[in-house]
């Protein structure tokens, strides 16, 4: 799923808000800022952040000022700007009121945020790195943000950076991660697992699609290949790449090319329907090694593109020789059919070390074909509630 940061934070908003009925939670209310309309509710727990609309305020302006013991009647809503979960309070009452509905306690809320935050897919978001920090070398923490809009992120030093990627405040990046719950301060965040640089933050990058950088960096023996087929990129105006699709939003279709009786088919197929995914695979069968698989494969990509019956490419593999890999999977006729495809194309092709030109031109890579059928089966079928 790709998404801008307003993009994403406005997606949060949309799935959480209403989507629990009011609850009563019981604490001491801490730190009210009556121009902000919010204050700190703080139990045995923790605390989580409230906001109290016009009309209630001023109905409960005695007890929002002397920090009170009180249970709150909230719902669950996102402040979207900042991504933080916080509670839409309806009412508020002294602890000693006989009121018998149950109080929920924040580790029942956690609890619930959680399941549903691990069944969020991995986004794309595209933004600008803010409050950067480094801490002993094994983590990096840094706001991404898009004009007003921000998201905290967190990325661990075996985490994937493409390219010559140095990162600081004011960089512009495109990074891929996943949806975490940081209960302390009641804030989504993403836990970063790839990033690269995005090349012109001001172009149609920051929208549905990702551009891509106009340079690949190779060494060893792919280098030669790579610039070579660059350099036919280049001469038929395909090169630099127009700006890379990114994963939709809804999947209901997906065009599968693999080999016939493939261990990568039984792979991606198995992982999808064990992890849950719901969309229809339609698979264009080709040889993935031997003299003719580029052409194969480049003719399933160009008919699943023209047809447009799916919602996304996938390319798959397993592991085998490197030189066998590269010999079709650097091949210009690949390379020309993802550049010309009107449908995303994801590839997975390999083992976890192995990489292709196929791969740095794709829309989106993945190592494997079981992390790629895990991850597009974390994508609905429609668009609503994923919990």
């Amino acid at each position: 799923m790709a998404f801008t940061v307003s993009e994403l934070n406005e997606w949060l908003e949309g799935a959480v808000n209403g989507a629990d009925k009011a609850l009563w939670i019981k604490g001491i209310i801490r730190d009210y800022q009556p121009t902000r309309a919010i204050f700190q509710l703080e139990t045995e727990d923790g605390s989580i952040q409230c906001f109290i609309e016009k009309p209630v305020r001023a109905q409960y302006a005695n007890l929002l000022a002397l920090g009170e013991i009180v249970k709150v009647r909230a719902i669950l809503e996102v402040y979207a700007e900042k991504a933080y979960l916080q509670l839409n309070v309806q009412e508020v009452a002294l602890i000693q009121s006989l009121i018998t509905t149950p109080l929920k306690a924040p580790e029942d809320i956690c609890r619930t945020v959680n399941a549903w935050v691990h069944k969020a897919p991995l986004f794309t978001i595209s933004g600008t790195i803010q409050k950067y920090t480094a801490q002993s070398g094994k983590f990096v923490y840094f706001d991404l943000s898009e004009g007003s809009s921000a998201i905290r992120c967190i990325m661990r030093s075996n985490a994937k950076v493409l390219g010559n990627l140095v990162l600081g405040n004011n960089v512009d990046i495109e990074l891929i991660g996943g949806l975490a719950y940081y209960e302390r301060k009641s804030r989504f965040q993403l836990e970063v697992q790839q990033t690269r640089s995005l090349i012109n933050a001001n172009s149609s990058a920051l929208g549905p699609k990702v551009q891509q950088s106009s340079t690949i960096q190779a060494t060893g023996p792919n280098a030669t290949k790579f610039q070579l087929v660059i350099r036919q990129l280049q001469a038929k105006g395909l090169w630099p790449k127009r700006a890379s699709y990114s994963l939709p939003k809804v999947v209901k279709q997906i065009g599968l090319i693999t080999s016939q009786n493939s261990k990568a088919s039984d792979d991606f197929h198995s992982n999808y329907q064990r992890n849950g995914g719901k969309a229809t695979v339609q698979t264009e069968l080709a040889s993935v090694k031997g003299k003719s698989a580029a052409t194969e494969i480049a003719n399933a990509i160009n008919r699943f593109s023209q047809l447009k019956t799916v919602d996304i490419i996938v390319v798959t593999r397993g592991g085998g020789n490197v030189r066998e890999l590269a010999q079709v999977f650097d091949d210009y006729e690949i390379a020309e059919a993802i550049c010309h495809s009107a449908v995303p194309v994801v590839t997975a092709i390999g083992h976890t070390t192995d990489h292709t030109f196929a791969d740095e031109i794709a829309d989106i890579s993945y190592t494997t074909p079981t992390e790629a059928a895990i991850d597009l089966a974390k994508i609905p079928t429609k668009k609503g509630w994923l919990g």
